[in-house]
């Protein structure tokens, strides 16, 4: 497996032969308006950093892309104009499916949470979580929902993508379910007004407490402005609560091989 991790969760994965994209967001840097956040959240412009590759390399021999959810730091129009139009694109649901059409994509598969697809001999497996700390009315009204997914492959290290969430019931049912050997998990510890949308660094322990012979790979960080978390502060608190070596915080353009 080889990841190349681009930005923010933007990433390619090379699973088996078949070259994943993860949700795509292309747009330059600046390019976007600030993402609402709380009282300290800054009014940047996002995304905060360049790609550290061109789009064009990065959709060269792509095979299928997975969209986690639909909200502006997952996919923007740059991307839905570079990818071709006839990739599979793996969604969470009939909402999702519904825009990949509108920006114009043929082939889309809603992954729904029981049953699992494929592409290939790659399974392709939705997973449940809660994009918000609220009673989930409020995060459904205010945010929708982002679930996460699961690839397994004979031969190959299940890879567990959590998506937009906060550590619930549903992150520790995908956990137990399926016991990932790496872990994609978005820690960014973003807040609308006094809601928290993401994992924070109580939450990363916790899912390595849960689950300690997991690889965590920390991203959603540093590159849109309403996520205060920073790389350092993750790996300093990795290292002070004895974990550092089942996690990794990927720079901008890291590749990572397992």
């Amino acid at each position: 497996m080889k990841i190349t991790f681009l930005r923010h969760c933007t990433m390619t994965v090379e699973y088996g032969s078949t070259k994943f994209v993860i949700d795509p967001v292309f747009g330059a840097a600046g390019s976007k308006e600030p993402l609402k956040g709380n009282a300290s959240t800054p009014m940047l412009r996002n995304p905060l950093t360049e790609l550290p590759v061109s789009p064009d390399e990065i959709v060269s021999g792509m095979n299928a892309m997975i969209l986690t959810h639909n909200h502006p730091d997952h996919l923007d129009q740059e991307a839905a104009d570079k990818i071709p139009k006839t990739i599979p694109i793996f969604v969470q649901n009939l909402q999702d499916k519904d825009t990949m059409r509108n920006f114009g994509f043929k082939k889309n598969f809603t992954v729904d949470m029981t049953p699992w697809t494929s592409y290939g001999d790659i399974q392709v497996i939705k997973t449940p979580g809660k994009h918000g700390d609220a009673p989930m009315t409020k995060v459904l009204n205010e945010m929708n929902n982002s679930g996460g997914f699961v690839l397994k492959k004979a031969g190959e290290k299940t890879i567990y993508f959590t998506g937009d969430t906060v550590w619930c019931l549903g992150v520790e049912d995908s956990l137990t379910r399926h016991h990932p050997d790496i872990i994609v998990a978005n820690v960014g510890g973003a807040y609308l007004d006094d809601m928290r949308l993401l994992m924070n660094l109580a939450d990363l322990k916790a899912m390595h407490e849960y689950l300690p012979s997991a690889t965590i790979i920390v991203v959603h960080l540093e590159a849109f402005n309403h996520c205060p978390i920073t790389r350092q502060e993750v790996r300093a608190f990795a290292a002070q609560n004895g974990f550092a070596d089942k996690v990794i915080v990927p720079e901008d353009g890291e590749i990572i091989n397992f």
